[in-house]
C-alpha cells in the first residue's frame, strides 16, 4: 500500500547514473568494477533509510489543510482561493501540493512549492478566472513530502472535496454599486417638482376645481362631505426597469471564453441592483423561441435574490429568438410605460431588418434600449495593416461588417429607439451607465 504513496525524485536517478557510469567504465578499467557494486550497495542502504525516515517522521495525521474562498464565485472575475497548510510534526518540511481545481476550469498546470522552514503554518494563493455559470466541484489536496535526503517522495492526500456555486458577477455588483452611488450624489440638491400625475400612486383628497378630472371624483367622500371631492395622484417616483435577455443561439457567440449570455447576465444584475437603489423596480424577462423566465418588476428587498437566483439557472438555447412573442408576452405582462433593456446580438442588416417592426411596436409603448456588440475579431481585421492578398481580403470583409453596425445604430436612432454599442467586456459599465445618464434627463 505504500508503494502507492512513494515517488522516486530525480537525484536518486542521477547518483543511479552514475553508478551505471562506473560499471560502463569497469569494461575498460576492470579495477573500479568493485566500486561499483560498493556504490550500488550504499544506494540502496540510504536509500531504504531515506524511505523509513520518510513514513515515520511524517505521517498522514501530522499534516492538515484548508480551503478558503467566498461561498460563492463570480462569473467573470478572478477569484482568490487561498491553501491553509498545518503540521504538527517538529521537523522542517519541504515539498510541493496540487490543489484539485474544478475541471470546468481548464487549468493543469497548478503547483505550488512550500517550506515550512520553522513555521507551523503556512498559506498559499491563487486565482481562479471563471467564464460559466453553474457549480464547480473542487477535489483533494494532494500534498507531496520530500525525504530528509529529498531521495523519495512521499504523497499525502487530504480530503477537501467540496461543491461551489458560480453566480453572476457578485465583484462587480459591489464594484458598480460604488459608482452607482457616486452618481446619485451628483443630481442630490435638485429640487424636483411635484406634478399632478396619471399613475396609480395616491396621495390625497381635495376639494374638487375647475379643469380636475371628472373620472377622479371620490363619490363616498362626496357623499360624506357634501361637497365634491377629487383623488390627487402624485406622479409615480417608481419606474419599471426592465432587463430583457435573448438566450437564442445569437448570443452563444463566445469573447475571452465567456458567451454573449454571461455577459448579459452580469450586466442585467447590476442594472436591477442599480434601479433597486434608485427606488425603481427591477424585473426580467428571458426569451428565445420560447417564454423563458420573468419576474416582475418590484422594489421588494428580495427581488435583487430573486432576480439573481434566476440569472444563476438561466441556460442557453440553440434556437432562434421569437421577437413576436416576445412582443405578444410584454403587452399582456406589463400594463405601464417602463425601460426595457433589450440584450441581443446582431451580426448583419438582414437580422435585424426582420426583427425591426417588433422593436418599433415597443419602442412606442416602451423606453426602448437595444444592446449591439461590437466585435472586437472583426475591428481588429478592419483596423490592421493588410501584408498579404488574403490579408487584404480579411480587411475588406472586416471594415463591411463593421459599418453595417454602425449603419443598424443609425437606423434604430432614426426610428427614436436609444442604442448602446459596447465591447462584451464594457456591457455592465455602459448599460448601469445609459441608465443614470436616461435617469438624470427624466426620460424614466
Amino acid at each position: 500500500m505504500f508503494l502507492k504513496k512513494l515517488f522516486i525524485n530525480s537525484p536518486f536517478y542521477l547518483i543511479l547514473l552514475g553508478v551505471t557510469g562506473v560499471f560502463f567504465l569497469s569494461f575498460f578499467f576492470p579495477a573500479i568494477y568493485f566500486a561499483g557494486f560498493v556504490m550500488l550497495g550504499i544506494l540502496l542502504v540510504v536509500s531504504c533509510v531515506d524511505i523509513l525516515l520518510l513514513f515515520n517522521w511524517y505521517k498522514d495525521q501530522y499534516f492538515s489543510a484548508r480551503r478558503s474562498h467566498a461561498k460563492v464565485l463570480s462569473l467573470g472575475n478572478n477569484n482568490k482561493v487561498r491553501i491553509h497548510l498545518s503540521k504538527t510534526v517538529d521537523k522542517k518540511l519541504n515539498g510541493y501540493f496540487i490543489d484539485e481545481i474544478p475541471v470546468k476550469c481548464q487549468e493543469r498546470n497548478l503547483r505550488f512549492s512550500y517550506d515550512f522552514g520553522g513555521l507551523d503554518h503556512l498559506t498559499k494563493t491563487y486565482s481562479l478566472h471563471i467564464v460559466e455559470r453553474g457549480k464547480y466541484k473542487f477535489g483533494d489536496l494532494r500534498l507531496f513530502v520530500n525525504s530528509p535526503l529529498k531521495l523519495f517522495t512521499k504523497r499525502i492526500t487530504i480530503p477537501l472535496s467540496e461543491t461551489v456555486p458560480a453566480y453572476p458577477s457578485i465583484i462587480d455588483l459591489k464594484k458598480y454599486n460604488l459608482h452607482s452611488i457616486q452618481s446619485l450624489q451628483m443630481f442630490e440638491g435638485i429640487k424636483r417638482i411635484r406634478r399632478i400625475g396619471q399613475s396609480t400612486e395616491f396621495e390625497q383628497i381635495k376639494d374638487y376645481v375647475q379643469g380636475d378630472e371628472i373620472k377622479k371624483i371620490n363619490w363616498k367622500a362626496t357623499g360624506r362631505t357634501g361637497k365634491l371631492k377629487v383623488n390627487h395622484y402624485e406622479e409615480e417616483k417608481s419606474q419599471q426597469i426592465y432587463s430583457i435577455i435573448d438566450r437564442s443561439r445569437a448570443m452563444y457567440m463566445p469573447f475571452n471564453k465567456m458567451s454573449l449570455t454571461d455577459y448579459a447576465v452580469n450586466a442585467s444584475l447590476i442594472l436591477s441592483n442599480a434601479a433597486i437603489q434608485k427606488n425603481d423596480k427591477a424585473g426580467l424577462i428571458t426569451f428565445s423561441a420560447h417564454q423563458g423566465a420573468m419576474i416582475k418588476a418590484d422594489k421588494n428587498p428580495i427581488q435583487l435574490r430573486r432576480i439573481n437566483e434566476v440569472l444563476y439557472s438561466l441556460d442557453q438555447d440553440t434556437t432562434e429568438a421569437d421577437f413576436e412573442l416576445l412582443y405578444q408576452n410584454i403587452r399582456r405582462v406589463i400594463k405601464h410605460r417602463s425601460m426595457l433593456m433589450l440584450y441581443t446580438n446582431f451580426e448583419s442588416k438582414y437580422t435585424i431588418e426582420r426583427v425591426l417592426p417588433v422593436l418599433r411596436k415597443l419602442s412606442k409603448l416602451h423606453l426602448l434600449i437595444v444592446v449591439i456588440f461590437e466585435n472586437e475579431e472583426t475591428t481588429k481585421y478592419a483596423t490592421e495593416d493588410a501584408q498579404n492578398l488574403r490579408e487584404i481580403y480579411y480587411k475588406v470583409v472586416a471594415g463591411e461588417l463593421a459599418m453595417e453596425k454602425k449603419l443598424m445604430i443609425k437606423e434604430l436612432q432614426h426610428l427614436g429607439i436609444q442604442t448602446i454599442y459596447t465591447r462584451p467586456q464594457d456591457l455592465s459599465i455602459n448599460t448601469l451607465n445609459k441608465y443614470l445618464e436616461l435617469k438624470a434627463k427624466g426620460l424614466i
